[in-house]
């Protein structure tokens, strides 16, 4: 994010914008706190079925917030599922 100001009035100042989609498969913070093995729910099992049937058609299948750590944001780096979920409810 960035602050500006336009000054003086009556001056016109243009911003080009890149607001591409970002591609891949985006997901949202609620996706990763369900989709993973730590919380109990049975979407690790439903992705595991999933990855079962659909990975020799498409190559990959559900993923799972485990399946990409450890991640590094920063100064931090969060290596468990239980820590990534509580970094996303914060």
């Amino acid at each position: 994010c960035f602050d500006f100001t336009a000054e003086p009035a009556g001056i016109t100042v243009t911003f080009n914008v890149n607001n591409r989609y970002p591609g891949g498969a985006p997901r949202t913070p609620g996706y990763w706190k369900n989709w993973n093995r730590c919380t109990g729910g049975n979407q690790a099992d439903t992705a595991d079925k999933l990855n079962d049937y659909l990975g020799p058609v498409m190559g990959a299948g559900v993923y799972l917030l485990d399946d990409l750590l450890p991640q590094t944001i920063g100064d931090m780096t969060v290596g468990t599922c239980e820590v990534g979920v509580t970094v996303l409810s914060t």
